[in-house]
């Protein structure tokens, strides 16, 4: 089976990161999926970066208004407006249906990324929820530590659903040197989203994940 590589970028629209991560994919003609943050679509600068996102051929999902705190642990009605109020910012660049990414803290997932109001409010605007199984730490110094750790995780999956951030741009200084590893291991670098990585879609449940809803309030 040939092993695939779906390329995600969390955290941005950034004014140095996001133009260097667009170059370096239209340098190996590939395509990904970004989640930028609400607000900073709304700061100076960011809807145009979110735009020249979007004239790539890239896709475009929300993650969060704040990225504040993961939506298992606010009170009532935050994950609603975190939820919707990102989705407005992001406005006409979005996708259809539209793309949600959940803050998780250090892309660790549990039952702290979200709660019943959450599930309630992706399903009722028909969001698909997407997920990861590959977090490999790009914050961390030195700044090219991560692409080792990515690299392993290409070895063990068939196919990687993987978290970097755009917002990190020493970081990403290092990516080109990834995509040309990953293509050496025979690596298929595609945009498609498996079905896995989704259990919502369309806002319709699609696969298990009450492992990730933190229990009720009594």
């Amino acid at each position: 089976m040939h092993k695939k590589l779906t390329l995600t970028f969390d955290n941005g629209p950034h004014p140095q990161g996001t133009p260097l991560v667009l170059k370096t994919l239209a340098e190996y003609r590939l395509l990904a999926n970004f989640f930028p943050i609400g607000e900073k679509i709304s700061a100076p600068g960011g809807e145009a970066l979110v735009k020249s996102v979007k004239e790539a051929g890239h896709r475009v999902g929300i993650h969060t208004l704040t990225h504040s705190l993961p939506l298992g642990l606010g009170a009532p009605g935050f994950a609603r407006h975190e939820i919707i109020e990102g989705q407005a910012r992001l406005g006409q660049y979005g996708e259809s249906p539209p793309l949600f990414r959940p803050y998780a803290g250090k892309g660790l997932l549990g039952p702290h990324v979200l709660n019943q109001e959450a599930v309630e409010v992706l399903q009722q605007q028909g969001f698909s929820l997407v997920l990861w199984n590959s977090v490999p730490r790009d914050w961390e110094l030195p700044t090219d530590a991560w692409v080792a750790r990515a690299l392993d995780d290409l070895a063990n999956n068939n196919w990687t659903v993987m978290v970097l951030h755009d917002a990190r741009p020493e970081a990403m200084e290092h990516l080109g040197h990834f995509i040309e590893q990953a293509v050496l291991m025979d690596v298929e670098i595609t945009q498609q989203l498996p079905d896995w990585v989704m259990p919502i879609q369309g806002g319709l449940r699609c696969h298990p994940f009450s492992s990730l809803i933190a229990p009720a309030v009594q």
